[in-house]
């Protein structure tokens, strides 16, 4: 069954999906209406221009006054004009000098070509001019907002994913700090007895060498336990000799490794005092002998 956790963190997972598919949809469609509006906006102007070729400014002022405002209302759509008669190319808000070039002339009207379908200005069935257009500043701006929008998506599910993990690894660092501390507790009882039976070994006049290697087992035994008991802990530091703590650890390796194995300590002469953890510090010289004497 899942825990409240498990199920929070999946219920903020698919309602973040849901928000950010939201986003993406009102994204498409508002950029769908801009390009839908703008292809009205070029084919009021392309009828205005029709208009515009069949009155008589004089007999008709007001027409000629109110399709000539809506020829100059296009201040940011780019477009070319091509005149089939004269064979003229009239370019607005677009760049004169690539209007005049005609492999730049090309180029563009092929990119408007792209972007949308050119209009024919007609009369008695004869095409006068065409219209190439092409997407305005604002639509240029926003039609990089969805490849934007999706990098933050990427990186959004980046974080909820390093979010997912760290919160796995945080519990299942707390089941192995909390199975450690057990360990070192069931060891604990039988180490007393053990420390018992020695005592009650002195007594009975037993070989002090026995006696003594049992007693260094014994305080092996409890540094194992301390080290498990300090798992998932902050490690308590003292100010200690480093060399004496080496020289600890080396002298156990050394008794409890095979005798092919040559075993040559360097360390200063004098004591060295650090801030250390002893048990941390001897366990830690442990492991890199024993890689080393693995590694052979």
């Amino acid at each position: 069954m899942l825990n409240k956790a498990t199920l929070t963190r999946w219920f903020f997972i698919l309602a973040s999906i849901t928000i950010i598919s939201l986003i993406l949809w009102n994204t498409y469609q508002f950029f769908t209406q801009l390009k839908e509006n703008e292809r009205d906006k070029m084919e009021i102007w392309a009828a205005a221009q029709e208009e515009f070729k069949q009155i008589d400014l004089t007999q008709d002022e007001w027409d000629s006054r109110l399709i000539l405002n809506v020829l100059q209302s296009n201040t940011s759509t780019p477009m070319i004009l091509y005149t089939h008669k004269e064979d003229v190319y009239t370019g607005n808000n677009v760049d004169e000098k690539k209007v005049r070039d005609p492999v730049k002339r090309q180029k563009l009207i092929q990119q408007f070509i792209s972007e949308y379908k050119p209009i024919d200005i007609e009369y008695n069935g004869e095409v006068l001019q065409t219209i190439y257009y092409g997407n305005s500043p604002i639509i240029n701006k926003i039609k990089y907002y969805p490849a934007a929008l999706i990098v933050i998506i990427v990186l959004f599910f980046l974080a909820i994913y390093f979010f997912y993990q760290t919160s796995r690894s945080s519990e299942q660092n707390k089941l192995w700090a909390g199975m450690a501390k057990e360990t070192a507790h069931q060891i604990g009882t039988p180490l007393s007895s053990l420390v018992g039976w020695t005592e009650i070994l002195k007594a009975e006049q037993v070989n002090p060498d026995y006696v003594l290697e049992m007693e260094k087992d014994i305080s092996r035994l409890k540094t194992i336990t301390e080290r498990f008991s300090k798992v998932g802990s902050v490690p308590k530091l003292e100010r200690l000799d480093v060399v004496e703590i080496t020289q600890q650890s080396f002298d156990y390796l050394k008794s409890r490794t095979s005798k092919l194995i040559e075993f040559d300590l360097v360390v200063p002469n004098g004591p060295l005092y650090v801030n250390i953890n002893p048990q941390l510090y001897s366990w830690t010289i442990e492991n890199l002998v024993k890689n080393g004497i693995d590694a052979m």
